[in-house]
């Protein structure tokens, strides 16, 4: 597919936006394409960051969201792309545990791990994401529960980490981790999906 230039990517997200709409389950993963269209311009990483980042932002304090859900969403904005990015280069298949453990046993023990790691790094508030994509990558070694267990799991942890930290990132994690789980597994899963997409668009629209 050829290089793509600024205005290429302001008409794809725009068509994103008008597609999906901005909410707290589309906005993800608007964030997830973005980042896709973003790597096919000759621009470097940091600038990819500000062109997501910088449309995104306005995209939110233009949306129909309560304030106060705006806000939130603005805080996690950069924290969101810095760890799309980072799952996006990451292989979460890779290891198995044969321990046919429960679902509450499963949950006690990656919460252990989640919890003592925190402890270890002490503020972990510009991190909250990573937080999030290592329990993804903990989780997926148990392969004898399915992906809407594996989900659970990992939001119930969030959840728990969140009530028993004082952190106000992972209070506005824990609130939307629905959707920035589906996200990072998208991440993972689905570049071939965000990358049929654009083979789509730059055949509705001239690509450079």
């Amino acid at each position: 597919m050829s290089t793509q230039s600024t205005s290429d990517f302001l008409k794809f997200a725009n068509i994103l936006t008008e597609t999906y709409g901005i909410d707290t389950e589309t906005l993800p993963q608007i964030i997830s394409e973005l980042m896709e269209f973003a790597e096919k311009m000759t621009i470097t990483s940091s600038e990819k960051k500000s062109i997501v980042s910088d449309f995104i932002k306005k995209a939110i304090s233009g949306s129909k969201l309560d304030d106060s859900i705006k806000n939130n969403f603005l805080l996690l904005i950069d924290n969101t792309i810095e760890t799309i990015i980072l799952a996006s280069k990451l292989n979460i298949m890779s290891k198995n545990n044969n321990s046919k453990l429960n679902i509450k046993n499963i949950t006690n023990i990656v919460y252990n791990r989640a919890y003592a790691l925190i402890n270890e790094n002490g503020d972990v508030s510009q991190n909250v994401g990573l937080i999030a994509l290592t329990l993804i990558n903990i989780v997926e070694e148990y392969k004898h529960i399915s992906g809407s267990q594996k989900k659970q799991v990992v939001m119930t942890i969030i959840k728990r980490l969140a009530a028993d930290t004082d952190n106000s990132q992972l209070d506005l994690l824990a609130t939307y981790s629905g959707a920035f789980i589906d996200t990072l597994v998208a991440a993972y899963k689905n570049k071939a999906i965000i990358n049929e997409a654009l083979k789509i668009y730059c055949k509705c629209l001239p690509c450079h």
